[in-house]
């Protein structure tokens, strides 16, 4: 496959930019790289790479922090993740992923302005039924418009759990989902040579940005910087973007 310069020089911003957030947040590298990417590449050449390549750089953040990752959580989280998964992968043929996006960006609209304003959480402790919903519409996301986060951030960041617990639960359960989303995209044959190839060149820019990230998470952290409200902000825009992206062409 010919590469153009200019093509690998955006692609490699792009991918750079992503791996950075990744490694502040543990999460958001689909949301902020493939609407990117998708003005370069084929949105289904995109979302694989994404979702592929950058599962497994999930490991060296559940490593950092693996004592703060609720276990019980994650195991219900990948529990109902796996028939999301399935059914993600079969409603994308029914509703177009624009569709899918509004959706999530509405739902992510109205629970990050509630956080930001109440300046609290809306639940008290963990529940066994809300989890396995955001696992398995964790799943539905993943395979359909390549963002699995947003459920579970929105579930997380409503709970009484510390920038930690939320950075390592999320990137457990990232890591551990990995192979049930990369089977599916093989399942629909849409990991193409193409896609492999591009893949391979992102991941020395994927390992050293998600490094940086997990830096500057640390020194933020150790400064006492707010982790919880800019993550809300964070996910408000993305819910707006989300929203009017589709109108937007």
């Amino acid at each position: 496959m010919d590469i153009s310069y200019q093509l690998l020089f955006y692609f490699s911003i792009i991918v750079f930019f992503g791996g950075f957030i990744k490694g502040i947040t543990g999460f958001g590298i689909a949301l902020v790289a493939i609407p990117f990417l998708s003005q370069i590449l084929d949105v289904k050449t995109a979302i694989p790479i994404i979702a592929i390549f950058s599962g497994p750089f999930s490991l060296p953040i559940a490593i950092q922090l693996r004592k703060y990752i609720d276990k019980k959580v994650t195991l219900i989280f990948f529990i109902f993740n796996i028939p999301g998964c399935y059914f993600g992968g079969q409603l994308i043929r029914i509703l177009s992923g624009q569709i899918l996006e509004i959706i999530l960006g509405i739902l992510l609209f109205i629970i990050s302005s509630y956080s930001l304003i109440a300046n609290k959480g809306l639940l008290k402790k963990e529940h066994t039924g809300l989890s396995a919903i955001v696992g398995f519409l964790s799943g539905v996301f993943g395979t359909s418009v390549g963002a699995s986060g947003p459920p579970l951030v929105v579930y997380s960041s409503q709970l009484p759990w510390s920038a930690h617990k939320i950075k390592a639960t999320l990137s457990c359960i990232f890591l551990i989902q990995c192979p049930l989303i990369t089977y599916n995209f093989w399942q629909q044959n849409l990991i193409t040579k193409e896609v492999i190839h591009l893949g391979v060149i992102s991941l020395p820019l994927l390992l050293c940005s998600t490094i940086l990230g997990m830096w500057v998470y640390n020194q933020m952290i150790r400064h006492n910087f707010n982790l919880k409200k800019w993550v809300n902000v964070m996910l408000l825009f993305i819910g707006i973007k989300s929203v009017l992206a589709p109108f937007l062409g």
